[in-house]
């Protein structure tokens, strides 16, 4: 399928932002666990999870952010190689997006343990099924935007 330059620009916009507020949050929970005082094995785990989560959305935002800054650049009647090329880069961004979000996903079901039993199995419970929705969309754009 065949899109135009703004559509596509329009589409990683989408993902920069998502990506940075995910960061954004994935930082302030690290944040908020390293000042706890009682130290655990699940919080030790969660803390590096999120840190993961952040860097892995912080690296989707700022390589979102130099693709897009290239696009702009792009003429809208540049060679189909090139436009590929675009499309090949965007993929790999995706990759990188949803790793930011299985991480973030997973940091959530290692705390809810922090908390006790329960909550950690409905946290564990509710990140899975997140997480196979997030694969299903992503098969879906994957589909449509990479190159076969």
């Amino acid at each position: 399928m065949i899109f135009n330059i703004e559509y596509r620009q329009e589409i990683l916009r989408q993902v920069i932002f998502v990506s940075s507020i995910l960061a954004g949050f994935s930082f302030t929970v690290v944040a908020q666990f390293l000042s706890e005082k009682e130290k655990n094995k699940y919080l030790s785990l969660s803390i590096r999870t999120f840190i993961a989560s952040t860097t892995f959305l912080l690296v989707a935002t700022v390589g979102g952010a130099l693709l897009l800054f290239s696009m702009v650049l792009l003429h809208p009647d540049s060679s189909v190689e090139l436009m590929n090329n675009v499309d090949g880069m965007f993929g790999f961004l995706l990759i990188i997006f949803i790793l930011g979000l299985v991480f973030f996903m997973t940091g959530m079901a290692i705390a809810g343990w922090i908390h006790s039993k329960s909550v950690g199995i409905f946290a564990i419970t509710a990140s899975v099924l997140a997480c196979l929705i997030m694969f299903g969309f992503y098969s879906f754009v994957a589909q449509i935007f990479l190159p076969q």
